[in-house]
């Protein structure tokens, strides 16, 4: 709705900038921009010394306070709005609980493609100084512009010093030599196709005859126009479409004909969006065991009582059916929401769903371009906006109209919770709550729970619905334990394979079957020791070991991505004897090429993926059974379905639970269940083997006895007793700076200022096991909050002592992240 403002006296907007502050900021408005000021829309704001933002309206009307002053908006970007009420009230919800500012959640929630770049460009003014009063960097700067005329600060500073530059241009800028030029430019625009209409005069039969008769002398042009009838389907009154790039790709003609007919009026173009096509050929109709049948009947009961249900399915139990099933009834009342946590699923589960819908799924995700999710985000504030959106975390910020349906596949895997930078939001947590909010159902689906959702089943939060049977009635894949000790003692190793290990293999292939093989660690070797003197190769940014990556022939940092050569002498001692120890997935690639050089191996993990397609295209091509054998890190465990797996081979178990984490057993559980799920899921029962050093482990007997339930009440024992979630809050602080020195001191100062409010509950400061990362030390605080603790009153008691922290004197330079609910 259109709101009209009538102009009597100032007139201020608070707006949200795209910078990682807490707050919204006041603008006035000029008069004549009043009646465009709608919450949503972009406007360009000055803010800071030369800087202009495309910021966001979130408030119109808003007061002054006493002696506040304001800068005025430049113009206004957008005719209608781009961000929805109900987006802003996911951000409010986000930047309250999550404990983060709104222009962080706007940086992270809209495509890059939406947020305008500030340039500073610098020009010439044309008048006279004193050359007395310039140095020789000034002359250096107004030669380069007297040939370019105009040049922005970026380009200058590429060839002189960055700080005399900035220097110089102050001096310039006084003395009234240069300006600056801001320019706006929006980094994308939509994705967007052309379509070709007749011209509406030549509907008749009659006037159709005639434009042929006239064309007789133009036979290119004829071509074009009988292509076009047939295309359109004019002759058959189907109606279709006619898209430009087919037109002249059908008719062979070149792009001048074409534009020869649209001047001459017998065509017009027409320019839209590039939107998702609603036909999908080979629709399979789904088929539903008993089992299955109960479950969706179920599900939709307990709907009626309870918005959210957590479908606990074991691993091969159709639950892709179930959701489509979902999915297909509750079609025609609004939109559908499908979280993956992997954007690896992604391709494999739009497949196969879509052709048990018989529709098209939008799917959002980062790898797309920014082109690309500009145009899929004005899709979705269209009038056509697409039924079925299936994305990975980002997706919950999409501009939704009417969401009735939220679907959160693996609902355990820790991929839902942003880890890598503010915001720290959890994209399930969001999505449940933006459901509530539309008054959509949720369904949560997995095969491993996390304890914290298993719970609130039991404390009657959640519905609970357990599929306990796999799809076919296929038998659960049979786990065994591998000792790598009586191994090793007997020296039968086979690079880093236990012979048994070693002979299933060969048994699988034999029997034509595909094997999957998991080390969660990419790269060659975690690290290279020099055997003359210890020496081993470390990053220089970070406390960490550089990981030796055989193929780029370098050691890497995984953490801010240093290298160096792979040496040939140790750097500290000159000796020849450098040794690789550990092994990554590239290792075992190269182990396996030994023992099997007759198998085809394939390897996915971030090395491998990196360019666009190329992992959909690994999934694919083993799917079809290219590749007798699969290695991969954690990407390889999360949903995939392979007809022909019969054995899945865990390397090393023992990494798995050796964290300093309380979640430590919980996701060692889950990691190995899942990948062991990916064993025989059509047909014949599957076989799993887990080496470890630790055969007897609870979690191996757990794991052998697919046991969910016994892991689960082990460790809600163990949670109640140290008071961890789910019977507390956890928020953890961490801080940075290039000193370690003043990173202690403001981690004892916060400690300090929390522990007024919360006292023993406040744990730390302390190194975290990674205590420097990009050059810049690192400490942790983590707070346990009671669950019964008014949260509002907790928030404020934080930001007091943040507020505390950010304005004492030595300390503003250390950055503290906030985050809630840290996995």
């Amino acid at each position: 709705m259109r709101i009209t403002f009538v102009a009597m006296g100032a007139f201020y907007i608070r707006v949200i900038i795209p910078l990682s502050l807490r707050g919204t900021f006041t603008y006035s408005v000029p008069d004549e921009l009043i009646e465009e000021m709608i919450p949503g829309k972009r406007v360009v704001v000055p803010f800071g010394a030369k800087r202009y933002y495309s910021a966001l309206i979130h408030e119109v009307n808003a007061s002054l306070r006493q002696g506040q002053t304001t800068k005025e908006i430049e113009y206004v970007i957008d005719n209608e709005p781009i961000i929805t009420e109900m987006q802003f009230r996911l951000w409010e919800w986000i930047s309250e609980y999550y404990m983060c500012g709104l222009g962080t959640i706007m940086l992270s929630a809209m495509p890059g493609a939406m947020r305008l770049t500030s340039s500073s460009t610098v020009v010439l003014n044309p008048k006279s100084v004193d050359t007395d009063l310039l140095s020789e960097i000034d002359f250096d700067i107004l030669s380069r512009l007297s040939l370019d005329e105009s040049t922005s600060i970026q380009d200058i500073e590429k060839t002189m010093s960055k700080g005399k530059v900035q220097r110089s241009l102050d001096r310039l800028l006084k003395l009234g030599v240069v300006e600056i030029q801001e320019s706006m430019e929006e980094e994308a625009k939509p994705k967007t196709i052309v379509f070709i209409d007749l011209n509406d005069r030549y509907n008749s039969e009659e006037a159709l005859r005639d434009l042929m008769e006239n064309l007789v002398r133009a036979p290119k042009q004829l071509e074009i126009v009988m292509r076009y009838l047939e295309l359109s389907g004019y002759f058959d009154r189907s109606l279709q479409q006619v898209a430009r790039t087919k037109l002249l790709n059908v008719s062979s003609a070149s792009p001048a004909i074409l534009n020869t007919l649209i001047e001459k009026g017998v065509f017009e173009k027409r320019v839209e969006m590039d939107s998702f096509d609603t036909n999908v050929e080979d629709v399979k109709a789904s088929k539903f065991s008993e089992e299955q049948d109960r479950v969706l009947t179920e599900i939709e009961n307990k709907w009626l009582s309870k918005m959210t249900v957590l479908l606990h399915g074991v691993t091969g139990s159709g639950k892709t059916n179930i959701y489509a099933e979902l999915i297909s009834r509750n079609n025609n009342s609004g939109q559908t929401l499908i979280l993956v946590p992997e954007i690896a699923l992604t391709a494999q589960l739009v497949k196969r769903m879509e052709n048990l819908l018989g529709q098209k799924i939008m799917v959002y995700h980062s790898r797309f371009s920014n082109k690309e999710r500009l145009t899929m985000w004005l899709q979705m504030l269209s009038d056509n906006e697409p039924k079925i959106i299936l994305g990975a975390r980002s997706a919950v910020f999409l501009p939704f109209k009417k969401l009735d349906l939220v679907i959160i596949d693996e609902e355990h895997d820790a991929s839902y919770k942003q880890h890598e930078s503010s915001p720290f939001y959890n994209a399930k947590d969001s999505a449940t709550w933006l459901a509530a909010k539309f008054g959509a159902k949720v369904l949560l689906g997995s095969a491993t729970p996390t304890v914290q959702s298993y719970y609130l089943t039991k404390t009657d939060k959640y519905a609970l619905v357990e599929l306990n049977v796999r799809f076919g009635e296929i038998k659960m894949p049979l786990i065994s334990a591998v000792d790598l000790r009586s191994a090793h003692k007997d020296k039968k190793m086979q690079a880093d394979f236990a012979p048994e290990s070693v002979l299933k293999i060969k048994e699988t292939i034999k029997a034509g079957k595909q094997v999957i093989i998991f080390q969660n660690r990419r790269g060659y070797a975690p690290f290279q020791l020099c055997e003359a003197c210890g020496w081993s190769a470390e990053c220089v940014n970070c406390d960490v070991n550089l990981t030796f990556h055989k193929y780029f022939e370098k050691l890497l940092c995984h953490y801010c991505g240093y290298s160096i050569k792979q040496p040939e002498k140790c750097p500290n001692c000159n000796s020849a004897k450098l040794k690789v120890r550990g092994y990554g997935t590239e290792k075992i690639e190269d182990d396996l090429e030994v023992l099997f050089p007759e198998l085809r191996i394939a390897r996915m993990d971030l090395d491998t993926t990196r360019k666009k397609k190329a992992l959909e295209n690994i999934i694919q091509a083993f799917s079809e059974g290219a590749y007798d054998i699969l290695v991969g890190t954690q990407m390889i465990t999360k949903g995939l379905d392979f007809e022909k797996v019969g054995l899945v081979l865990v390397m090393n178990a023992d990494s798995l639970w050796n964290r300093p984490d309380f979640r430590a057993f919980e996701r060692a559980f889950q990691l190995l269940v899942q990948v062991a799920g990916r064993a025989g899921r059509k047909n014949d029962r599957g076989s799993v083997l887990i080496q470890t050093f630790k055969p007897d482990h609870p979690i191996i007997a757990l794991v052998k006895g697919h046991n969910y339930t016994g892991m689960f009440e082990e460790q809600l024992l163990d949670r109640r007793a140290f008071d961890y979630p789910p019977f507390s809050k956890l928020i953890k602080f961490q801080l940075s700076h290039k000193d370690a020195k003043f990173v202690k001191s403001a981690s004892q100062f916060l400690a300090k200022e929390l522990r007024q409010s919360f006292g023993e509950r406040v744990l730390g400061p302390e190194e975290p096991p990674i205590a420097r990362v990009r050059n810049r030390y690192l400490r942790q605080i983590y707070l346990k909050i009671e669950t019964n603790l008014s949260a509002s009153k907790s928030r404020n008691s934080i930001w007091q002592a943040i507020d505390l922290l950010e304005g004492h004197e030595d300390f503003r330079k250390v950055r503290c992240n906030i985050d809630v609910d840290p996995l």
